[in-house]
């Protein structure tokens, strides 16, 4: 009998990350019979810095690169969807405000954001013509226990104190930016 695994393993592109999200063998009404196909369903997000074809091109070449490896492997692959990351100018007054709020609550400039790739809300926002900014809690420390820092590197865990940091930075953004005219915002 075999146990799961629980942890999580990365995927590294130029600029991007992904994980394997979902595996697919056998049948669970036949345990004794092994699968001669197993799936594994990938989640790669593309950052603003690559596009999803160049992702594709990067893939493509760990794949030729393990059928190299592994002539006897029999591996095929395919790419069902993809969307090109976005990212708001740093510029933009949205990102100013926030990074503003940021540093009122941490009391240090700002320094630098992690190049996390990701298709999130705030891309899809962004398609409306909305620029948006994003404000997150650390993630936990790598001193914290392992279960803590899996998957997303602890992406749903954090301390009150953490978010009670984010939500006073996101409050200083919305005053901020509810406080300035609407020729200062564009619209």
């Amino acid at each position: 009998m075999a146990a799961p695994v629980h942890r999580t393993q990365h995927v590294r592109f130029d600029h991007s990350r992904g994980w394997i999200s979902a595996v697919r063998s056998g049948s669970p009404d036949k345990p004794a019979f092994p699968s001669a196909t197993t799936e594994i369903y990938l989640d790669v997000r593309v950052n603003p810095r690559v596009t999803p074809g160049d992702v594709r091109h990067q893939f493509a070449q760990m794949i030729d690169e393990i059928r190299r490896r592994n002539p006897d492997l029999d591996l095929d692959w395919e790419m069902y969807g993809s969307l090109p990351g976005g990212m708001t100018d740093p510029e933009n007054w949205i990102v100013q405000s926030c990074r503003r709020g940021w540093e009122e609550v941490e009391g240090r400039p700002y320094t630098t954001t992690p190049l996390l790739g990701g298709q999130t809300d705030g891309t899809l926002i962004r398609r409306l013509g909305i620029p948006c900014a994003r404000i997150g809690y650390p993630w936990p420390p790598e001193t914290a226990p392992d279960d803590l820092n899996e998957g997303l590197g602890g992406m749903g865990v954090a301390s009150v104190a953490d978010v009670m940091m984010a939500t006073k930075a996101v409050a200083y953004a919305v005053v901020d930016t509810l406080t300035r005219t609407r020729e200062e915002l564009d619209l």
